[in-house]
Order: structure tokens, then C-alpha cells, then sequence
């Protein structure tokens, strides 16, 4: 249960770091739905992540 509770979370977090700057990244270089969608799917790992530690 130790990963389950705190390496599982954090690797969803930094995935969803990533994800959402991938977005603004692509938003900036002239892709808007592409970067809208990397950014409300980085919000979705978050929330996974946050459940996962907090059940």
C-alpha cells in the first residue's frame, strides 16, 4: 500500500505537470484545441492523483 498511497500520486502529479505545459506550449505555437485538450486532460490526472491520496 506505500506506493498505492504516496509514489503513485506524485507520478500522477508530475505527469500532469508535464501535460499541462505541454498545452500551454502547444496553445502558444498556434494549436488551440490541441492544447485546450492537453490542458482539461492534465486537470484529469490531477484529480486522479489527488483521489488516490486522499480516499
Amino acid at each position: 500500500m506505500f506506493f498505492v498511497n504516496t509514489m503513485a500520486p506524485l507520478i500522477l502529479y508530475s505527469c500532469s505537470a508535464l501535460l499541462f505545459f505541454l498545452g500551454v506550449r502547444r496553445i502558444r505555437l498556434g494549436s488551440r484545441a490541441k492544447g485546450v485538450v492537453n490542458i482539461i486532460g492534465a486537470g484529469a490526472i490531477a484529480i486522479m492523483g489527488w483521489s488516490i491520496g486522499n480516499p
